[in-house]
Order: structure tokens, then C-alpha cells, then sequence
């Protein structure tokens, strides 16, 4: 699948013959080929720091079995937003999930029809599977509370799949707190950052949060190390509503965006959905209930010795890493289309559950 020589990167590099190509390399076509290709650039994607366009191939003769739509994914144009990628080795990351672990993840995920990266030359090209209209939700923030539910419920069976193995252990391109290329950026990337989002966000954000921030940006290479201490699992890492899809025939769901993928905690992914799927009112009156559903769901698969205690704790962990996610993912946000809005406001209300949970209580006090 990994051919560095086969890859486009602007997508009217895309042409019939080179589509034919990759996807015969992915396992596809056989001696069938793409005669001609339609292009529709999807805009703001959940991806944000990638590039997505809908392909649409026209094939020859035997192609009726053949993917009738496709998404190409391509690094961004922006050489600020591409670089913050490259930096944090979201690009590989997510080329390298999809080769390595994503048919057996333990959780839907989108089929991988070709994927090829050139490291030296920060080149990454992947063509999915189109999710279309499976519950998508569109650029929406939100999700209802039984969605969440159903989200919570298809987590957990990935992360008990995947809780405490030694594959994870030898899988080095996993984003974690023993990552030394993590521990630098991130707290670096903090720091250069939270003054920017204080001024940006002024009066809006949640009362008591910028003390939260100050103290975090002292602390977070160490508060990192914490969400890296046993049990770990696979997690998303940026498990929000945008970026899953929901059957509306079942339970299934499927996770898309597999860019900050990593071995931690299973509740950073708890952390990141509830707060960001529901309002600030609906999460308040559902939080432990689901926090209980996804615990229950982990024992349910094979989890042992692992309490509700213990999962609090981790889950205010996660909370306090979805501020560190909001930050360095800020400058990348296109606040000039309606979606950047509507995910913003959601972005900040979803800050006021670090408070609720008095999440500060697990910083350290550093100088």
C-alpha cells in the first residue's frame, strides 16, 4: 500500500490514469480502469488540518463492483497548518494507523483504498471510503445523549480490546507521554499558544479557566506522563462528534480521523465526546450515567480491575488534555465559514466541565 512514488498532492494531480494505478496497488480493479474522475473539494472538514475531496470514478467495462464514490485526503495547503502536522506527525500517524491497525481497531472504521507517505519529503496521500449518509451529522458539534451513549458503547469495545496488550508497547509511532517528539511540541506549542486564546476568546471563556491554563502550561509535560501510566489502551484521540458517523439502522458507529490516534487513557476519548457532543446543561444532568455506560461496557468485554474511582480520575486527566487540543489546534480554525463558528462555540462552552469537575485539584504547583 505504501508507494511514495504513486502520490499527488493537490488534488487536479488527481487524473483517471494515476486513480487506476492506486487503487489497483490498494487490492482494487484488477484489469479494469478509471476512464474519467469528477473532483468535488469538500471544504472544512473534521480533518482540520487536512485537505478532503469526493471522487467520483467513472470505470470501463466489469467496474460495477468497484467503489462508486471515494474520499482523497491530502495534507494542507497552508504551510503554517501543514507544518503544526508534520510536527506532530499527524499525517503518518493516521497513514500508519489505516495500514497497520484499522481493519482490526475493534470499532468501525473507514476501509483504506490506497495510502502512501514520503517521510523526507512530508508527502502523505490516502484514498477512504466514503462514509455518506450513515447519521452523518454534517459539520454539527453535537450529538444527541443516546448517540453519545452509542458512541460511548462502541469506544469501550475498542479500548478492551486493546487494554494493556504489548502491541501497543512496540507500536512506536503511536502518539504517548513516553514520546519525547510529544512532550517537547506539546508544551511548547501550549505556551506559544494560551495567551492568543485569552485575548481571542475574551469574556467568553468559563469563569476560573484561565488560571486552569496558566497553571496547566507550567505542568503539562508532566500531566502527559500521568495520562500515560497503566492501564493505557488505543485510543482516538479526538473523539468528537465530527468525526463519527452513526447508522441510523443500528448501534454502529464509525470513527473517522485517526490523526492524534495514541496509546493513553481510555477516558481521553470520554473526555473529548461528552463535553463536546452535549450542551453544557444536558452534560451536567447525563455525565455519570454515561460515565457508568462506558464502564460498564469495558467490564462487560473483558476489563478487570478497573473502578469508577479510577475512571473519574482519568477522565478530569482528559479534560484538562482537551484544553491542550483546543489550544494548539486554535490558529487552524477558519472562523470565516459558518462551521468554524458553530464548532467554536461549542470548542468553549465544552471548557466548562474542567471546572465542574475541578480539574485544577490535579496540577501541580510549579514555578
Amino acid at each position: 500500500m505504501n508507494n511514495p512514488l504513486n502520490i499527488v498532492e493537490r488534488f487536479d494531480e488527481i487524473t483517471a490514469p494515476w486513480l487506476t494505478s492506486a487503487l489497483r496497488k490498494g487490492g482494487l480493479l484488477g484489469n479494469v480502469t478509471v476512464d474519467s474522475v469528477d473532483i468535488t473539494e469538500i471544504g472544512l472538514s473534521s480533518g482540520f488540518v487536512s485537505e478532503l475531496a469526493r471522487l467520483t470514478p467513472h470505470y470501463g467495462e466489469g467496474g460495477e463492483g468497484a467503489p462508486t464514490t471515494l474520499i482523497a485526503k491530502l495534507p494542507s495547503l497552508d504551510p503554517a497548518t501543514e507544518a503544526l502536522a508534520t510536527s506532530l506527525h499527524l499525517y503518518e500517524r493516521e497513514s500508519r494507523f489505516y495500514q497497520e491497525i484499522g481493519p482490526e481497531a475493534g470499532m468501525r472504521t473507514l476501509t483504506c483504498y490506497y495510502s502512501a507517505m514520503d517521510l523526507a519529503q512530508t508527502r502523505h496521500v490516502m484514498l477512504l471510503q466514503d462514509p455518506g449518509p450513515v447519521g452523518l451529522h454534517g459539520t454539527s458539534p453535537e450529538c444527541t445523549v443516546d448517540e453519545a451513549r452509542r458512541a460511548l458503547v462502541a469506544l469501550a469495545g475498542m479500548h478492551a480490546k486493546w487494554w494493556e496488550s504489548d502491541r501497543l508497547k512496540e507500536t512506536s509511532w503511536l502518539g504517548s507521554g513516553d514520546s519525547n517528539s510529544l512532550v517537547v511540541a506539546y508544551p511548547r506549542k501550549f505556551r506559544a499558544g494560551w495567551d492568543a486564546v485569552k485575548e481571542r476568546f475574551a469574556g467568553r471563556l468559563p469563569e476560573g479557566i484561565e488560571d486552569v491554563g496558566d497553571r496547566y502550561g507550567r505542568s503539562l509535560a508532566e500531566m502527559m506522563r500521568r495520562n500515560s501510566t497503566s492501564p493505557l489502551t488505543l485510543v482516538h484521540g479526538d473523539f468528537r462528534p465530527e468525526n463519527l458517523y452513526f447508522d441510523s439502522d443500528g448501534d454502529d458507529v464509525t470513527a473517522v480521523t485517526w490523526q492524534l490516534v495514541g496509546r493513553w487513557h481510555g477516558a481521553i476519548d470520554v473526555a473529548q465526546l461528552i463535553p463536546y457532543a452535549l450542551s453544557t446543561e444536558e452534560r451536567r444532568a447525563n455525565e455519570e450515567r454515561l460515565l457508568h455506560t462506558y464502564l460498564d461496557a469495558l467490564l462487560d468485554k473483558g476489563v478487570h480491575n478497573y473502578s469508577y474511582d479510577q475512571l473519574v480520575e482519568h477522565y478530569r486527566l482528559g479534560l484538562l488534555r482537551s484544553l491542550a487540543i483546543f489550544v494548539i489546534g486554535d490558529e487552524n480554525l477558519d472562523l470565516e465559514v459558518s462551521e468554524g463558528e458553530i464548532w467554536n462555540t461549542r470548542r468553549v462552552s465544552s471548557l466548562q466541565a474542567i471546572i465542574d469537575w475541578n480539574c485544577v485539584d490535579l496540577l501541580p504547583e510549579v514555578e
